[in-house]
C-alpha cells in the first residue's frame, strides 16, 4: 500500500506580497503599549491597528508641516506673535 502522506503532501508556501517599484510599504516588528495604541485606534477609528498606526504617523507629519508654514509666515512678515508683544 503507497503512503499517502507523501503522495497527498503539498507544498505550502508563505503568500507574500510582492512589492511594486513605487511601494513604500515595510513590515516591522515593534513594542508598543497597548493601551496608547488602543486610544489612538479609538480617537483617529481606524479599524485596524496598523491602519491606527499609519494615521497616526500621518498626523505627526502633519503637524510638523504645518509648524514649519507657521514659522516660515513669520518669518516673511505674514504673522504678527501677539505673545512677543507684551
Amino acid at each position: 500500500m503507497p503512503s499517502t502522506a507523501v503522495s497527498n503532501k503539498r507544498s505550502f508556501r508563505r503568500a507574500t506580497r510582492t512589492p511594486r517599484a513605487t511601494s513604500t510599504w515595510v513590515r516591522k516588528n515593534i513594542l508598543m503599549d497597548q493601551k496608547k495604541l488602543d486610544a489612538v485606534r479609538r480617537i483617529l477609528k481606524a479599524p485596524t491597528e496598523t491602519e491606527a498606526v499609519n494615521a497616526a504617523l500621518d498626523e505627526i507629519a502633519f503637524r510638523h508641516g504645518l509648524v514649519n508654514g507657521v514659522r516660515a509666515l513669520r518669518r516673511a512678515g505674514g504673522l504678527t506673535d501677539l505673545f512677543d508683544e507684551r
